[in-house]
């Protein structure tokens, strides 16, 4: 795997890499800790967890903790690249720009991924209904 030239057209390169993204991945050691499927650090079954939050729901998480610690945790939302999205045509990159082969690339790579997710629902219950409605983590 080679790495971009710096003038290659964003759409163009995203593609290449979804269709070669294990490849990417250890080329660029300091990328890939974003991008490697999460079953590689949670292992396969989700039976030792006794919830599974989505991302909407982690501010409620760091919540509790912080009433649990007795201190005030700053849950506002940082999107700290947001300035750079008209600046820098890598942060405007949508998922309609990859093609059918990426999009098919990306799903085999984290099929791990969704397939644990889907056990977790089925052991855990639904998501989503997990943590905001007052339940305990």
């Amino acid at each position: 795997m080679r790495s971009f030239d710096d003038n290659i057209d964003p759409v163009e390169a995203m593609n290449a890499v979804a269709l070669q993204l294990p490849a990417w991945i250890q080329c660029h050691i300091d990328w890939s800790h974003h991008r490697i499927p999460q079953v590689s650090y949670l292992g396969g079954d989700p039976r030792p967890y006794a919830t599974v939050l989505d991302m909407e729901q982690i501010d409620w998480l760091l919540q509790q903790w912080g009433q649990s610690a007795g201190i005030q945790l700053d849950t506002t939302p940082q999107h700290v690249s947001q300035d750079l999205e008209q600046a820098d045509p890598w942060r405007r990159l949508q998922r309609d720009q990859l093609s059918t082969e990426a999009i098919a690339a990306l799903h085999r790579f984290y099929a791990a991924d969704w397939t644990f997710l889907e056990l977790a629902q089925q052991l855990l219950g639904v998501v989503a209904e997990a943590a905001p409605h007052g339940a305990q983590p």
